[in-house]
């Protein structure tokens, strides 16, 4: 099973939490959603190539970012679909999609977080090759089974 690495867990919960409270958005603007997303996911990715000792702008970050989300665009946009489809139902509805785009922030910032840790792991002492990082973030985009993705993300914003 693969795991966010200890040194990493500080920014992780940053970035859940950042997620979770851009999830109401998602419920109303997917458009609005996915810049919130590319931004908190662009500034993960800036502090992890940071410590990493890789250099990376915060533009070329978001711009990653942007082509990982753009690649997934078909399943993100079906989850945010779904989220504002409970808006037809007044105020329990939209209140549940307020809640179940935070769900899916959690859990796709969680997968984003992991899938680039284990990228930064996986070439350590190695160059990175930057122009193809989008697209390998989205080759390699998955998690450990929803049962574990939730049990490790109440984990991280507990601790």
């Amino acid at each position: 099973m693969a795991r966010i690495p200890d040194r990493y867990q500080d920014i992780t919960r940053k970035a859940l939490l950042s997620s979770a409270a851009a999830g109401p958005i998602g419920a109303f603007s997917t458009v609005a959603d996915v810049a919130s997303i590319a931004g908190i996911w662009g500034t993960f990715l800036c502090v992890i190539a940071t410590r990493e000792h890789v250099e990376m702008s915060k533009e070329t970050a978001v711009q990653i970012c942007k082509s990982a989300l753009l690649g997934m665009a078909g399943y993100y946009a079906g989850c945010k679909t779904a989220t504002r489809v409970f808006n037809l139902i007044p105020f329990a509805g939209t209140l549940m999609g307020m809640g179940l785009s935070a769900l899916a922030n959690l859990l796709f910032t969680y997968r984003f977080a992991l899938t680039v840790c284990g990228i930064f792991e996986t070439n350590k002492g190695s160059q990175l090759n930057l122009g193809t990082l989008g697209r390998d973030i989205l080759a390699l985009y998955h998690g450990n089974g929803i049962a574990d993705d939730a049990k490790t993300i109440v984990g991280i914003l507990a601790a």
